[in-house]
């Protein structure tokens, strides 16, 4: 007689890798049993993977939102550098306001992301 957690594993063994290491990393605790997370594990190391375990799974998931918060940084000060600059050359009063406010905005992105990318690189 199967148990439980073998007739978890044979649903688990019919998804592809790629689907099992992402449910692994998200660890969605409402959606996914503590069986289902340990057959998805008998799975992801039958398969020759060697998923981590949960608390750095999320540590490292929680690490690349800011790598992508400095890049959209550095991307978009330059962009509103400019528009900063129009607008405080061509609008007068809250126009130009607003343009000194993107001007600052801009330039303290580009010093934030710029610093971040130095502290990535040592």
């Amino acid at each position: 007689m199967e148990t439980f957690i073998e007739q978890i594993r044979q649903r688990m063994e019919e998804k592809s890798t790629e689907e099992l290491i992402k449910i692994w990393n998200d660890y969605d605790r409402e959606e996914w049993s503590d069986e289902a997370f340990e057959a998805i594990h008998m799975v992801l190391v039958a398969r020759g993977e060697n998923p981590l375990p949960h608390t750095q799974a999320k540590a490292m998931e929680k690490s690349k939102p800011a790598a992508k918060r400095t890049y959209r940084g550095l991307i978009w000060s330059p962009v509103l550098l400019v528009l900063g600059v129009v607008l405080l050359t061509v609008g007068g009063g809250y126009l130009a306001a607003i343009g000194l406010g993107l001007i600052i905005g801009a330039i303290v992105g580009l010093i934030v992301g710029l610093i971040s990318l130095a502290g990535k690189s040592k």
